[in-house]
């Protein structure tokens, strides 16, 4: 489903609403509370469906927990963009917590991405009786009086947003385009300007901005139209965190430019650079530019993670070969990088080359001091072979960067014990 979604959901934030639940070890989940925390780590990580499984537990567990519900709906409304069941969700959430403006909120973007106005519009003032005092809630509402070409009433809403939240770029567009359509240009422009100052260089300002000059404006909230467009706004999402509306405009990127490598790069590492997409987003970079080093590294990066979940032998093999030749390339071209050291020494140490594994890791150190992780991993190594002189002398070194280090410190005192028996 292309989602028609505006920027006031870019504030979305992953984990949805969790006030009611406590912290607990996602190791060991058994309460509704536990499930409920583990299945938005779940969704954080991309992983869909063991969110929905874990948020089902949670309901199987407690059937009136209403974050459940909510976060549930969540999954299903970006992840799975699946709106009934998201709404029914947020049905349900509404009425075990019919005092909590987050469910309307949501209830009401999920109608308003069905054009159902008149639902959405009644869930934004429910939202707002429940919580006057949330900017975003003004923000949404404003939409939809925008939508409905009631002007006035859209830049009342806005301006109380911005009332609440001084620094809400998208309020301050969001205004000067109703400004716009009253035929306000000036005041337009000075909303748009407004944008600039408290969001540095922001793209959708300078395109209204630009658009302006050249008596072009849009005539609705910001939707991407070109590749550039679609590229830009995906960065926006990149730095935001809201990797699952970057894929999605990287992927118009590709459609319209089927060529365009730096989508095909960006789109991977959107995907966390790790999974079979990213390996394929990679590669494909290569495929278009071979010189496209840092390609490589990522895409060897990837290769040795898919190849520590794998449980045949053979896959692992082929994934870890993969994964060394890909950081064999990096070296090859930028032999000062400490990190490709470490991580090829990682692949070493996977397939237990520890030979290799300690001459990578040694690298590292001598390039770059600050890898407290390599001197803990090195330290390991010597301990695991019986060279408890270099583990101390590893562990000793690693202190002497990072006197604070715990587990340098534990790991030492156990070998000096064992020294002693």
């Amino acid at each position: 489903m292309k989602k028609l979604f505006f920027f006031f959901i870019g504030i979305i934030i992953f984990f949805g609403f969790f006030d009611a639940c406590k912290k607990s070890s996602l190791s060991t989940a058994s309460t509704a509370e536990d499930y409920v925390e583990r299945g938005m780590k779940h969704y954080k990580n991309n992983d869909d469906d063991k969110a929905i499984i874990d948020y089902n537990e949670a309901i199987r567990i407690d059937p009136n927990y209403a974050p459940a519900y909510i976060n549930r709906g969540i999954v299903y409304f970006y992840g799975k963009s699946d709106i009934n069941r998201a709404i029914a969700d947020y049905d349900k959430a509404i009425i075990i917590q019919p005092d909590n403006s987050y469910p309307y909120y949501l209830r009401g973007i999920a109608y308003e991405n069905i054009q159902n106005y008149e639902n959405s519009f009644k869930d934004y003032n429910e939202a707002i009786r429940l919580a006057p005092d949330i900017a975003r809630l003004y923000n949404a509402r404003g939409l939809i009086f925008f939508k409905k070409g009631h002007y006035d009433e859209a830049i009342s809403d806005f301006t109380e947003a911005i009332r609440m939240d001084e620094y809400n770029a998208e309020a301050y567009c969001n205004r000067g385009l109703a400004a716009y359509e009253k035929g306000d240009i000036d005041r337009a422009k000075a909303n748009f300007s407004a944008a600039l100052r408290v969001r540095y260089n922001y793209t959708r300002a300078n395109e209204l901005i630009a658009m302006i000059r050249q008596n072009s404006i849009i005539h609705a909230p910001y939707v991407p139209k070109t590749p550039e467009e679609f590229y830009s706004r995906a960065l926006e999402f990149m730095q935001d965190d809201d990797y699952k509306k970057a894929i999605m405009d990287l992927t118009e990127v590709i459609r319209l430019q089927p060529d365009n490598a730096d989508a095909y790069f960006n789109r991977a590492l959107a995907h966390n650079g790790i999974g079979e997409e990213a390996i394929a987003d990679f590669t494909k970079v290569i495929q278009l530019k071979p010189d496209y080093i840092k390609a490589y590294y990522y895409r060897g990066l990837a290769y040795a993670t898919e190849g520590r979940k794998r449980n045949k032998k053979d896959e692992r093999e082929e994934l870890f070969s993969s994964a060394i030749f890909d950081l064999n390339m990096i070296i090859e071209n930028d032999p000062d990088n400490a990190l490709a050291y470490y991580h090829r020494g990682k692949v070493y140490q996977d397939i237990e080359v520890y030979n290799k594994a300690i001459t990578d890791y040694t690298q590292a150190i001598q390039m770059d001091s600050k890898l407290i992780d390599v001197y803990l991993i090195l330290g390991t190594l010597y301990y695991r072979m019986g060279n408890f002189d270099l583990a101390i002398e590893t562990y000793e070194e690693a202190l002497r960067i990072y006197p604070n280090s715990a587990t340098a410190k534990q790991n030492l005192e156990i070998i000096k014990q064992e020294q002693r028996r």
